[in-house]
């Protein structure tokens, strides 16, 4: 019965679009141990809000603890083959790719009302931390949103960006604006984000 409980527990808090990684850690940990089989609900649903924080890969730690013949089950493997193929593509920053891979994804596979707000929040703050100015038609589309949609997402993820033309130009930061930490003859030493970039040539 506590197992029920717990899973419905997560359940309901993943379907409002909560995450935590530890707790969802614990669980599949717990099921691991007991040779119980983790939901599959909460398992994909898990695996899929994961994405909204793909600069810290919690999708790979989380995956590493679901046994191999969970993944190959009827139950799973559908929806976690365009999960994986999604994660790459944030993973290289390939973000128009990802909305196309996210388009073909399985009936099965559930997805929270918040996910895509959530997911574009995450896209877009990458693109601020590794780029001074974009053009609003790559944005838009690594963002797959409308350019008027533009001004209230940025807002909401807490970017501070004004739209120039028909660039989008951030405001300047230690990662997407390096400055040398130390002057010195011999060596500059550049600041990078402690997390996650993509590159010029890789960024949508």
């Amino acid at each position: 019965m506590a197992s029920q409980a717990r899973t419905s527990e997560l359940n309901k808090a993943l379907s409002a679009g909560q995450f935590n990684a530890k707790d969802i850690s614990e669980y599949l940990k717990q099921r691991l141990i007991s040779g119980e089989r983790a939901d599959a609900t909460v398992l994909l649903k898990a695996l899929l809000l994961a994405l909204n924080v793909f600069t810290t890969h919690e999708f790979q730690r989380l995956l590493a603890l679901v046994p191999a013949q969970v993944q190959e089950s009827t139950e799973v493997k559908p929806s976690l083959e365009v999960l994986r193929e999604m994660e790459k593509h944030l993973e290289r920053c390939t973000f128009e790719k990802f909305w196309e891979s996210y388009e073909k994804r399985p009936s099965a596979l559930p997805v929270p009302a918040t996910f895509e707000t959530s997911i574009r929040q995450s896209i877009a703050r990458v693109l601020a931390d590794s780029v001074v100015s974009v053009s609003c038609e790559r944005l838009t589309k690594a963002l797959n949103v409308n350019i008027s949609a533009l001004p209230n997402l940025l807002r909401d993820a807490s970017i501070t960006a004004v739209v120039d033309g028909q660039q989008v130009i951030f405001e300047k930061n230690e990662y997407n604006f390096p400055r040398a930490s130390a002057v010195s003859t011999e060596k500059l030493t550049l600041q990078r984000s402690p997390t996650f970039a993509c590159s010029i040539t890789e960024c949508p």
